[in-house]
């Protein structure tokens, strides 16, 4: 892990990509943490273009979802009504035009038209686990020593994804990183005899609904009940929603802003504590970690 004291990382690289809302303020809910020490302590992180890369040296890396539906060992049809679905509602999930409501009421429309994509073309594990074995997702740099550290120090990571949540946990699976700290919080499919989907979990997850609040009554939501301070790591502003369902007297927002860095970073600090631009790993989390543990 890179050298860490009094909050400031010197390594210039990585101290170029940071930007605070409020100094003062994260400072004060580092000292929290520290004080609850890791027993009072969960972390809460979204999982496309957080724990995964947004881009590599030469191009824009695919979302866990985008992966599946762009290998060849899947069905054209699935293929070609995926980008499709992903091309009309991409741009609205990213938009800042329209209200939290209609847009969860667009998600709601996209994720129920792809599901019902997977259902037609008989989507399953094995298929699944064929296509990650060509492309596995390409976690941040760091992310494996911070799924590992969180294990070591028994801190519970509750990961949200509003994809299918049997490709992150295959991936992880493959990875040797599903530890028993983990929650999943995704769409999971639900299959029939012949091991094909036939139908997902609910209730449906997307953007604009992942919260505690969906996991408070299951075994994973009375864990996290139990502990008061919270990281939460995202990459878009309602991210920080995923704190929402379960009281807390700490949380340290954190956000990764992969581009558009100068036109983005004044509505990211109005919701995040740290912001980490221009696609950074996770070193500077891994040092978070390192000091309040």
């Amino acid at each position: 892990m890179i050298a860490y004291y009094l909050d400031l990382f010197y390594n210039k690289p990585i101290m170029e990509k940071l930007h605070y809302a409020n100094k003062k303020e994260y400072q004060a809910k580092l000292k929290t943490i520290q004080q609850g020490g890791a027993k009072n302590l969960h972390v809460v992180a979204d999982f496309d273009y957080t724990l995964t890369k947004q881009f590599s040296k030469v191009n824009k890396i695919n979302t866990a979802p985008g992966i599946i539906q762009e290998s060849f060992l899947v069905p054209e049809g699935y293929r070609l009504g995926k980008r499709e679905i992903y091309e009309q509602y991409r741009p609205l999930e990213l938009s800042q035009s329209i209200t939290g409501q209609a847009k969860a009421k667009l998600m709601v429309e996209w994720w129920g038209r792809a599901q019902k994509l997977a259902i037609k073309y008989n989507i399953n594990r094995r298929l699944i686990k064929k296509v990650l074995l060509q492309n596995n997702l390409e976690l941040r740099d760091g992310c494996g020593e911070f799924i590992k550290f969180l294990e070591k120090n028994k801190v519970p990571l509750l990961i949200f994804s509003a994809g299918m949540g049997d490709v992150i946990d295959i991936a992880l699976t493959e990875m040797g990183l599903l530890s028993n700290n983990i929650f999943l919080a995704a769409n999971f499919m639900e299959l029939n005899k012949k091991g094909n989907v036939a139908g997902f979990s609910r209730p449906l997850i997307h953007s604009q609904n992942k919260s505690e609040a969906l996991v408070r009554n299951l075994p994973a939501g009375r864990e996290l009940d139990k502990r008061d301070n919270l990281i939460l790591l995202g990459d878009i502003p309602e991210d920080v929603g995923m704190s929402e369902g379960i009281e807390h007297e700490c949380i340290l927002k954190i956000g990764f802003l992969n581009e558009e860095i100068e036109q983005r970073l004044p509505e990211y600090k109005k919701h995040f504590d740290l912001i980490i631009a221009s696609d950074g790993s996770m070193e500077v989390v891994n040092g978070i970690l390192q000091k309040v543990l």
